[in-house]
């Protein structure tokens, strides 16, 4: 998008890189070891503090910026953008897990059980339980075999509150929320 545009609407796109370059460059030199859990959590405020001001409220007279502000911005609001930097153990991309789904997709077309909505539903959800079980180590037959049982083995180990900003009729804004991550 940086290419298309000139003067000021260049900027808004190119800073933003510039600023999540930069919290992807923190957390690979911590996960590297590079720079010490009091460097990354300082270096990661900083730059928590540079991107909430960049998509602080406002209207932008280029449409494409705005939409990248306002869909960037809630996910910020949220605490999802730079999540990684609160907690070095989350990934800052989605690679890995896009990977690990490369093979449960092939799998459903080569085995057309997604004919209908019920089939693709138990696939997925029976991939994600033995992936989760192998992601952490467990043996996927007994975690299996306990599921069925009535005493699953995957507890979550995460929650993580945010701030969910949502505009009501009358201008204000309000509500929080909770979402559980398992990891």
């Amino acid at each position: 998008m940086e290419k298309t545009k000139s003067g000021r609407a260049r900027c808004f796109s190119r800073d933003l890189k510039e600023t999540l370059r930069g919290a992807l460059d923190i957390w690979k030199q911590y996960t590297s070891g590079e720079i010490s859990q009091r460097a990354y959590r300082r270096r990661g405020n900083k730059l928590e503090k540079e991107l909430t001001h960049q998509l602080r409220e406002r209207c932008l007279s280029d449409a494409d910026n705005q939409r990248l502000l306002n869909g960037i911005g809630m996910q910020h609001e949220r605490g999802r953008v730079l999540l990684f930097l609160k907690d070095p153990e989350v990934e800052p991309t989605n690679n890995r897990a896009e990977r690990g789904l490369r093979p449960a997709v092939i799998a459903r077309k080569v085995s057309q059980c997604s004919k209908n909505e019920t089939g693709a539903g138990v696939y997925e959800k029976m991939k994600s339980i033995t992936a989760t079980l192998k992601l952490r180590g467990q043996n996927v037959a007994k975690g299996l075999a306990e599921l069925i049982k009535g005493n699953p083995i995957l507890r979550p180990s995460k929650t993580i509150t945010y701030r969910n900003r949502l505009r009501h009729g009358d201008g204000s804004r309000s509500s929080s929320r909770h979402e559980t991550y398992f990891f």
